[in-house]
């Protein structure tokens, strides 16, 4: 799945996040990137990209998706 353009955007913006991001396995980088990506409205692959940078840096990098799908639902609530 090639990088959405949200997501390098994000990671532009906020050093640290894409700091955690690269810190994680190829694998659940490839997990979130397909998460991301799978979204067609450009305004929901920024919201998750920014949801799962801020949830990533909250946790240091220890990704647990249980604990991010909550992160998901939490920004939709707002």
């Amino acid at each position: 799945m090639p990088l959405p353009d949200e997501l390098k955007t994000a990671w532009d913006l906020d050093e640290d996040g894409h700091r955690v991001f690269h810190s994680l396995t190829m694998g659940k980088q490839r997990t979130l990137i397909h998460m991301v990506g799978k979204f067609k409205s450009a305004d929901k692959r920024i919201e998750k990209s920014l949801v799962i940078l801020e949830y990533l840096k909250s946790v240091n990098g220890n990704l647990d998706f249980k604990e991010l799908n909550i992160a998901f639902k939490n920004a939709n609530k707002k």
